[in-house]
């Protein structure tokens, strides 16, 4: 059976940091929309294409043990987000987003499975600094990202740039 999935990587516009000086979790951000021509691009060559079978492949959870990647997907499928890591603001911000919206999720069917390149112990962080109730993934080997195609390979040009 053919699983349906959404890819997504982590939003990078439309954001604004907020976070009080006593909070020690990562600073919520809220999110702006995306204009009508911005939604749905995706650079060439990023990602499976529509319609391929989505891998399935081991990684870590949050907790360090081995888990199937799609093994946690809802009745209708998965909503699978590559972030950056629990470093990265925007990544929290969205993952934020998606625990706050996790029951429409769940009354839809579908699961959401964040993934990084983080290793567990700082998946675990990110898990527990927003209470996260759905699937987060470690990929320091970049195993999935490498399957899924979202790996960025930065050449010398952009690195200077």
């Amino acid at each position: 059976m053919k699983r349906s999935l959404i890819l997504a990587t982590a939003l990078t516009s439309g954001v604004t940091l907020a976070a009080s000086a006593q909070d020690a979790r990562p600073r919520e951000a809220v999110l702006g929309e995306t204009p009508a021509p911005g939604l749905g691009r995706v650079a060439a060559g990023l990602g499976i294409a529509l319609g391929d079978e989505a891998p399935d492949l081991v990684v870590a959870d949050a907790a360090g043990r081995q888990a199937n990647l799609l093994a946690g997907a809802g009745k209708r499928g998965a909503l699978l987000v590559f972030y950056r890591g629990g470093w990265c603001p925007f990544c929290n911000a969205q993952v934020h987003a998606l625990t706050r919206a996790f029951d429409e999720f769940r009354r839809r069917g579908v699961t959401p499975i964040v993934i990084s390149v983080d290793q567990a112990d700082e998946a675990a962080r990110t898990k527990a600094s927003y209470e996260i109730p759905f699937p987060v993934l470690s990929d320091p080997d970049l195993v999935a990202h490498r399957a899924y195609r979202v790996v960025h390979e930065v050449g010398s040009e952009e690195y200077a740039r």
